[in-house]
């Protein structure tokens, strides 16, 4: 007979640990335990905004979020780990009161976000990382967007709205 039951990952060793340990540097903005952590080949996309970067893309990318939120913390809420990949969702928060932010300057204001993180391993560092979070929460933290059902919300959307159909509109 076959077991079919899922396999549990190991605490100590494996997927889990490294991904745990992967998200501890992050929230110690520990840049070179990060990079001592990655594959030279490490293939890093953040899905929300749409960068795929190496390993030294990925130091900067990170030098950059935390330069930008210098009290920004993230903790893991759940690992799922088998094989060499590890699945980690988690929640984040700082506030934008350091450098500027993906060509945004300052705003003083605070992002609480939420995501996922897809983690591949070989040779125990990690290899590949698809992190997906929520960017509408980013833009409405930081002002890009107001706040989801407000006046000014509505407003925006509702003037959306009549460009898209202005649009259709020349096009015809």
């Amino acid at each position: 007979m076959t077991d079919i039951a899922p396999r549990v990952a190991d605490r100590t060793s494996g997927p889990e640990a490294l991904a745990r340990a992967a998200m501890a540097k992050v929230d110690a903005h520990d840049l070179d335990g990060l990079r001592a952590a990655w594959h030279p080949d490490l293939e890093l996309h953040f899905v929300a905004t749409g960068k795929h970067v190496n390993r030294d893309g990925a130091r900067a990318e990170f030098a950059e979020i935390f330069a930008a939120f210098p009290d920004f913390r993230i903790a893991p809420t759940g690992v799922l780990a088998d094989g060499d990949t590890a699945i980690v969702e988690w929640v984040g928060h700082g506030s934008h009161t350091g450098a500027a932010y993906q060509g945004i300057a300052r705003t003083g204001r605070r992002i609480e976000l939420r995501g996922v993180d897809l983690m591949q391993f070989s040779d125990g560092l990690l290899w590949r990382n698809t992190v997906y979070y929520d960017g509408l929460s980013v833009a409405r933290g930081l002002g890009l967007l107001p706040p989801d059902g407000t006046a000014q919300d509505r407003a925006v959307k509702g003037l959306f709205n009549v460009i898209t159909r202005l649009r259709r509109l020349i096009r015809r």
